[in-house]
């Protein structure tokens, strides 16, 4: 429902008391340009325009007339070409009803098939509007999360070679931590621990693994490394062009890695 801050009043000659069964004789509403009163609202619905405030306005404002209000003891009432209708209808600009069961008293007024059928296209592109907005809002933050990965990823990628082994050996450190500050608590390991001489073994096969990463030969892949580089930078550069600044600080390689360093 759109709440509308053009004014549309509505104008019905006076007219005597009507029956309340069926007014052929009633008048149907003439709509005139002109401000309604202050304390009364307008409200655009497909098929209505909903006026709603104190009901005394309403009737000053010419949108009803007294004789057309629900009897005593009901709380709405509709009406279609002059009579009063009972059940469902058809809310053309021939419709017009009074509604009182709301905090606010309510008169709707029907509308043209051509008003309808605009209000229904507007209706619908609107709805098309807020399921693109929500789609996009939902990529856009889709977006961001990938690029704040790829930031941390693209942070942490190796530039050198000693960065490299360095990290492998601290993995390893991580992995095998426990033989190193907890073999001698069993009760981290719900009482199991290695004797003494199992220690020694352990801490002896450590000692080469750490020699031999950092004396073995690293090969290193530049196309790989750059292909790598470079989607991490395509996910951030979707959600965050500017940090494409940063990129070169981030990625920048050791030169002796391209001067033959690296076999």
């Amino acid at each position: 429902m759109t709440k509308c801050t053009g004014i549309t009043a509505i104008n019905t000659p006076a007219t005597a008391p009507l029956d309340t069964e069926t007014t052929t004789s009633m008048p149907r509403p003439i709509h005139e340009e002109r401000p309604l009163p202050a304390r009364i609202e307008r409200f655009e619905r497909v098929d209505v325009d909903v006026y709603s405030g104190p009901l005394e306005d309403l009737i000053a404002a010419g949108l009803v007339r007294r004789d057309q209000l629900p009897e005593p003891g009901k709380l709405s009432i509709s009406w279609s070409h002059g009579k009063r209708m009972r059940n469902k209808c058809k809310k053309d600009e021939a419709y017009l009803a009074v509604q009182l069961y709301h905090a606010v008293p309510c008169v709707c007024i029907g509308v043209s098939p051509e008003t309808r059928k605009m209000r229904k296209e507007k209706q619908r592109r609107e709805w098309a509007d807020l399921q693109r907005a929500e789609a996009e809002g939902k990529q856009a933050a889709e977006r961001k999360e990938a690029a704040e990965r790829a930031k941390r990823e693209l942070q942490g990628i190796y530039k050198t070679e000693q960065e490299y082994r360095l990290s492998l050996l601290e993995r390893a450190r991580r992995t095998l931590g426990s033989i190193f500050n907890k073999s001698d608590q069993p009760e981290e390991w719900h009482g199991y621990r290695f004797e003494s001489s199992g220690v020694d073994s352990i801490m002896l096969v450590i000692d080469a693994i750490t020699e031999a990463v950092m004396s073995a030969n690293v090969i290193f892949d530049a196309e790989r490394h750059e292909k790598l580089i470079s989607g991490y930078r395509a996910l951030i550069r979707a959600a965050d062009p500017a940090f494409e600044r940063q990129f070169a600080t981030l990625t920048k390689i050791d030169v002796s890695i391209l001067q033959g360093e690296c076999q």
